[in-house]
């Protein structure tokens, strides 16, 4: 499941009930919790399919207090057909989310079995992929933006942080000058008179050029490969990509941190994301098993790929 697709879909959802809030049902009031809960759930890093609620969780959520499990059932379970009927394919918010060209949600309930809780979450109905015709250069794959399987707590200000223009600027200069105070003192330009400081200060230049180097690609391009140390390096795929984000008339610019999934259309082989110097820096999709026959071009706004050979 596409978490990007899913949190713009909870986001949307949650202004609708914050419009038609004196109007809620309690069955809407449900539908409502199941979203907030969600989308904290995607905020805090939490694998989606992991992400899954019991009658207690959102009797508590709604009604603001703990009852035993039986009650809580039946206090939910009474107002679902209201709530079934929120998520359905012709409800309003998912007519809304279709004329704002975002995923509609759908409602789960996987009802309890062998001694297990009757497990309640949210999906997203997405574009399915339609099979590669080899004739056809056309045709395209689908990629899917995905939770970072393992996020570092240095990480987690990255995973989804709307950037400000003062704060890139700010971040921009200061890696900037540390850059170039490093290569001075290297050029013996500058003199600090302390071995060890200067070391020091030669050692910050590399990490400084990098993180430099990384700002001006996610700028330039909206995409750049997360910076080493801030995953796990056997986690494949994962980038920074850089969204605008609308709401109220007011644009602003959401950097997240996702990796991306998707499948070669020819072999059903997975799908590798990289920097090709044969496509001009580019980054594009090449097939885990060929990657030299296999090859996609990679848009990380539209989330798909052509075929390229």
């Amino acid at each position: 499941m596409d978490i990007q697709a899913l949190k713009e879909s909870l986001e949307v959802a949650l202004e609708f009930f914050e419009i038609n809030e004196k109007l809620l049902k309690k069955g809407e009031e449900i539908a409502r919790a199941i979203c907030e809960l969600t989308l904290y759930y995607v905020n805090e890093g939490i694998n989606i399919k992991d992400i899954y609620f019991d009658y207690s969780e959102i009797h508590k959520e709604v009604w603001g207090k703990e009852v035993d499990t039986s009650k809580a059932s039946a206090a939910v379970r009474k107002h679902m057909e209201v709530t079934n009927e929120f998520f359905s394919a012709t409800s309003p918010l998912n007519i809304k989310l279709k004329e704002l060209n975002k995923s509609p949600l759908i409602l789960i309930v996987d009802a309890s079995a062998g001694g297990r809780k009757t497990q309640i979450s949210l999906s997203i109905t997405q574009n399915s992929q339609s099979r590669y015709n080899v004739k056809s250069e056309q045709e395209r794959i689908i990629y899917s933006a995905v939770q970072l399987p393992k996020v570092y707590a240095f990480t987690k200000p990255f995973v989804d942080m709307e950037l400000k223009l003062s704060q890139v600027i700010l971040i921009f200069v200061s890696t900037l000058i540390l850059s170039i105070i490093a290569i001075l003192s290297l050029l013996d330009v500058i003199e600090w008179g302390d071995v060890v400081f200067e070391v020091i200060v030669i050692t910050v230049f590399f990490p400084s050029a990098y993180l430099l180097l990384k700002l001006k690609e996610i700028l330039d391009k909206g995409i750049t490969d997360l910076p080493v140390l801030m995953a796990p390096i056997r986690t494949r795929n994962a980038m920074l990509v850089l969204n605008k984000k609308r709401q109220n008339d007011k644009t602003s610019l959401k950097m997240k941190a996702v990796t991306f999934e998707a499948q070669c259309a020819i072999c059903g082989e997975d799908i590798i994301i990289e920097k090709s110097r044969e496509f001009r820096g580019r980054y594009i999709g090449k097939c885990a098993v060929a990657p030299t026959e296999h090859i996609y071009s990679f848009d990380h706004v539209t989330k798909t790929g052509k075929f390229l050979r």
